[in-house]
Parts: structure tokens; C-alpha cells; sequence
């Protein structure tokens, strides 16, 4: 679920999201960590965010933090260790509700159309290129950080991508060596979009 986005700055990586923890593999509590199309770190909160959270619902998820690591793992189900981490996921239980109510949900609205109209700026994508790349996209996110590299054609691709997969030409072979096919087959990926002005999309996985 969207949980803040970072303000005051160009980063790929400004919209961030999180999962509810739970009592994972058996024997320990997962943390709550920042995720995006391109990341997974520890929970952090900097200075200029957009968020629905108070100063002491963010000290709240900071602070379970802190108190799960504590619990270390191999953590037996009925344990002391293990009463004292689902009280801890209680304790942040209201922090998520509010994150999956109509008031989080207004401003990610409102973040995605501040996403959508970087894209447009940033890369002169339409309102149609930039569904076609959220709607393709296999995860939740929708922003920047969706978005890979962006080619001129399918030639410039395929050029720029077989250094990518490490494909061994001669020197006095590349003259010969069929980009656009090859960019034809990278497209049958989901990794891969073909525009309809012709430009080549990739996302970022």
C-alpha cells in the first residue's frame, strides 16, 4: 500500500509503498520495509514527504521496528516471544487501516496524476503510452519508477541491448547483425513494450 512520496526531488525511487508484516516462515515477525519498482530497504522517513501518517503514527512503525528485531528469530507459535509479536502487530494495526482507507487512497490518486504528468514532461509520453506501460506492469506501483529506459525505435534497442545479454558479435559482423529482429523477439517479453509512435519501452522488474 502507498505510504508516502518523497517531495522536492527528481528520484526515480520517490513513491514509496509497504506490506502489512506478519508471522512469517514459521518462526519469526517480519519488519516493515520500504518497496518500490526498483527497491526493497529498511523503513525510513525523510524530511519532505506527501503522507496522510502524523509525526506519531510514522514514531509508531519506527518504533515495531525496532521492537520486532529485538524477538529474533525461531520464534515457537505460543511463546512469550511469540505473544509479544502479535501484540506489537496489534499495537500498528490502526496505522494500516487508516493507510487502506478512502483518505490514503484520495492521495495516491493524486500522486499517480503527479506521476503521470512527470512521464509526460520527462519523456513526451502520451496519456495512452503511459497506460499501456501501467497496464502492462505485473506489480501495484504506478510511477516513474516503473519505467526502464526508453529507445528512439526498435533499432536503437536492439543496439543498446545486445551488450545487455551478452551477445558475442565480431566487430566486422555488426554491420550485419539484425537489430530490429532482434528487438522483435525481446518484445514477446514483459519486460518489453513497443509504443505506437515506435519507441521501445522496458520496465524495470
Amino acid at each position: 500500500m502507498f505510504i508516502f512520496k518523497e517531495t522536492n526531488t527528481d528520484d526515480r525511487d520517490c513513491v514509496n509503498y509497504i506490506e502489512r508484516p506478519t508471522f512469517d516462515c514459521g518462526h519469526y515477525f517480519g519488519g516493515i520495509n520500504l518497496k518500490g519498482a526498483c527497491f526493497s530497504m529498511s523503513l525510513k522517513f525523510p524530511k519532505n514527504i506527501k503522507t496522510i501518517l502524523t509525526k506519531e503514527e510514522r514514531v509508531q512503525l519506527l518504533n515495531y521496528n525496532v521492537e520486532i528485531n529485538k524477538l529474533g528469530y525461531d520464534i515457537k507459535g505460543g511463546s512469550q516471544k511469540y505473544k509479544k509479536g502479535l501484540k506489537l502487530l496489534e499495537e500498528i494495526e490502526n496505522v494500516f487501516k487508516k493507510l487502506e482507507g478512502e483518505e490514503n487512497t484520495k492521495l495516491f490518486k493524486e500522486v499517480q496524476e503527479e506521476e503521470r504528468e512527470y512521464l509526460s514532461e520527462e519523456h513526451q509520453l502520451t496519456e495512452k503510452d503511459i497506460d499501456d506501460i501501467f497496464n502492462q506492469y505485473y506489480l501495484e506501483y504506478r510511477d516513474r519508477g516503473c519505467l526502464g529506459a526508453i529507445y528512439r525505435d526498435k533499432d536503437q534497442m536492439g543496439m543498446e541491448l545486445v551488450d545487455v545479454y551478452c551477445l558475442d558479435i565480431p566487430e566486422g559482423m555488426k554491420q550485419y547483425f539484425n537489430y530490429e529482429e532482434f528487438a522483435d523477439d525481446l518484445l514477446n517479453d514483459d519486460n518489453y513494450i513497443e509504443l505506437d509512435c515506435g519507441q521501445c519501452v522496458s520496465l524495470n522488474y
